[in-house]
């Protein structure tokens, strides 16, 4: 076996120089891994070796190498490599790059984000609109515990008045690369919020803060639709990440402009969070805003639709009847009336669905009502007129049915509805004609009196003879109609109809 040759030690001299390790970031430590590794005993050449003093021939002194053991370089290879597997491994617990564990998503009126390492350390940051990137220009977070990262940036914010009265501070938290659990994640947002809670506290700051932990998935979701803490924070605080979720994912299930829903994402959610308030639960809830979206693809009346649907859930109509009314605007706008104009009458509609409940009429009933309205009434100028004659009728003892087939007479025999009013009441004079002759039967409106062309003879004056086409020989007592009075033979006529 042969020694090492000073070639094998200088080739081993060039493998430490030229070492690559990709995860290792910093020169610095890149540096120090060399200089131990080029320190090491192991790659000493033999002159390295210390030298002892020798007598030569009667007691002149040289100095020579010292005895040294003889290694086989191969043996002396594998020592050299072990040694550096053994530096590399603790190079690798203490000196590679930090891995991100969480991402913190913080706005007032600038929206930064910071991504913490295992040790809540900030290892990136990062504007998310130009007053974030501004802010931070100004600032050195990188490399700082998480809480000295947030003291810097509430200070600076502070300093530049954006801690006032009346604002809002909004925390939003959420896992990377799967390393934080549920528990660990709550409990690292715990700490983010007593960590800015405390610069408040410290400072006396009038302002809120709101922190909230997403999911990964609503993350990438929020994070693919551009939106910013401020416009989802409220929403997963009052209905939580699953539904926040299923709000989210509505915009490519119904088909809708990202842009818009985009922009009007705040007002999505906070129609939403209204149903929530309003006791509406959660399921029923983001049942009504998806047949809102449907109806109102444009978001022009989206506030105003959950607004009074929020009333008649009040009113303690049922999920079904709610839902029905998004039926109902769909066959009339099949029937021809324009979807705009129902979409800005939709409180009008849910109002008299409301009253038709309040009175006691089905709601089957009531729907029928609206559906014979808004037949009769395709430009919506009489509705509450009509729903409201037929509470009239049942309040005055009809049923429902009755009432309904009344309604329906009276829109029949006047399709201008100019004399609706009149028909009705028509109809009840009737009705009290037939209770006072004891017939009880309810008759249809009868015609109004037709006056007389004027071009016409008039009829021949009474006492002459002459019987009036449309009357009998002889009244019955009791009858309304009554004959003028005779006068002298030269006193005028008054026409056949007795009219002056």
């Amino acid at each position: 076996m042969k020694r090492a040759s000073n070639g094998d030690v200088e080739k081993l001299h060039i493998m430490l120089e030229n070492l690559e390790l990709p995860e290792v970031k910093m020169p610095a430590h890149q540096r120090h891994l060399k200089e131990i590794l080029l320190a090491s005993g192991c790659f000493k050449s033999e002159g390295a070796h210390l030298s002892v003093p020798q007598e030569i021939n009667g007691g002149i002194k040289m100095k020579t190498k010292a005895p040294t053991t003889w290694v086989p370089w191969r043996w002396r290879l594998v020592g050299s490599l072990a040694t550096m597997a053994l530096v590399l491994g603790v190079y690798a617990a203490f000196f590679t790059a930090p891995q991100a564990v969480a991402s913190l998503a913080l706005q007032v009126n600038p929206a930064v984000t910071l991504t913490l390492s295992e040790r809540n350390t900030v290892i990136d940051a990062e504007g998310l609109d130009a007053h974030g990137e501004s802010l931070l220009a100004g600032l050195d977070v990188t490399g700082k515990q998480m809480p000295e990262a947030l003291r810097l940036i509430a200070e600076a914010l502070r300093e530049t008045g954006l801690l006032e009265d009346g604002r809002r501070v909004l925390i939003a938290l959420h896992p990377v690369g799967g390393r934080l659990g549920e528990a660990e994640l709550t409990a690292l947002t715990g700490t983010v919020r007593q960590a800015f809670d405390g610069y408040v506290a410290e400072h006396s700051l009038p302002v809120d803060v709101v922190s909230v932990s997403l999911t990964a998935d609503l993350a990438a979701a929020v994070l693919a639709s551009g939106l910013l803490p401020a416009d989802y924070v409220d929403l997963v605080t009052a209905v939580g990440s699953p539904i926040a979720m299923r709000v989210l994912n509505l915009q490519k299930e119904l088909g809708l402009d990202p842009a818009l829903f985009k922009e009007e994402f705040g007002t999505i959610a906070a129609a939403l969070i209204d149903m929530k308030d309003a006791g509406i639960a959660g399921d029923d809830a983001l049942a009504i805003l998806k047949g809102t979206l449907i109806a109102d693809p444009k978001l022009e009346e989206l506030t105003t639709i959950t607004a009074a649907l929020i009333d008649l859930h009040e009113a303690g109509a049922t999920q079904e009847d709610i839902m029905s009314v998004f039926t109902l605007l769909e066959e009339q706008v099949v029937a021809g009336i324009e979807r705009s104009l129902l979409l800005e009458e939709i409180t009008t509609i849910t109002a008299a669905k409301i009253d038709l409940l309040d009175a006691g009429v089905p709601a089957a009933t009531a729907l029928a009502v609206l559906r014979t309205a808004l037949a009769a009434d395709p430009k919506l100028e009489e509705l509450t007129t009509i729903t409201a004659a037929m509470i009239d009728l049942i309040e005055e003892g009809l049923s429902k049915d009755e009432a309904l087939a009344r309604v329906q007479a009276a829109i029949k025999a006047d399709p201008t509805l100019q004399n609706f009013d009149d028909l009705i009441d028509a109809s009840k004079n009737e009705e009290e004609e037939n209770e006072a002759q004891g017939t009880g039967r309810p008759q249809p409106p009868r015609p109004r009196p037709v006056k007389p062309e004027p071009d016409k003879p008039e009829a021949e004056a009474p006492g002459e003879g002459a019987v009036k086409p449309d009357e009998p020989e002889a009244e019955a007592p009791g009858e309304d109609s009554v004959k003028p009075p005779q006068g002298p033979a030269d006193a005028p006529n008054n026409g056949a109809g007795g009219e002056n």
